[in-house]
């Protein structure tokens, strides 16, 4: 499954995956699954289970995973009439590293760190897909980069590099 944050006319942003040309509504497809059930206040559990919010999705674990399984209803919109938004807009922190491969220092001139240097972004950074991206009063250039993100699905502490990823298939797929 392919996590989407997604809007359409005019709308806040919601949780989707992608199913071909359209996107999947996931709080709207499990509200229509609960409600066909027969569960009373399907919409408040499917929106408990189902935030806008893909890091709270994330969060939710197992629990959200397996309603999403459970999904038998699907609310869809064609994916041309979206407009797509950055995938986590409320990330719990940005830790970025400089200068970490050779031909970064050297096209920057700078010298080769011993240890590359560590540094933060805040979350007013993040921008949607097509936005304009602001440059800084007193800014002559812009320098591009690709930048990769990790989302760590659990806290994880002083890990051993041999442990595997135990992570669900949902969540795996849900960061590429």
């Amino acid at each position: 499954m392919k996590l989407v944050r997604f809007s359409t006319n005019g709308q806040h942003p919601r949780l989707g995956a992608i199913q071909g040309d359209r996107i999947a509504d996931l709080q709207a497809s499990l509200a229509a699954t609960l409600t066909r059930r027969g569960v009373v206040r399907a919409g408040e559990i499917a929106a408990a289970l189902v935030p806008t919010s893909t890091r709270a999705f994330l969060e939710g674990g197992s629990a959200a995973e397996e309603a999403i399984a459970g999904i038998k209803e699907w609310v869809t919109v064609p994916a041309a009439s979206a407009r797509l938004h950055a995938p986590i807009s409320d990330p719990g922190k940005f830790i970025c590293i400089g200068l970490n491969y050779r031909d970064h220092a050297e096209e920057a001139n700078q010298p080769i760190p011993k240890e590359p240097p560590i540094f933060a972004k805040w979350s007013n950074a993040i921008i949607d897909p097509g936005e304009p991206i602001l440059r800084p009063r007193g800014s002559q250039q812009l320098d591009w980069e690709v930048e990769l993100e990790v989302v760590i699905g659990r806290t994880a502490r002083f890990m051993p590099r041999t442990r595997r990823s135990t992570t669900s298939p949902a969540t795996r797929s849900s960061t590429t």
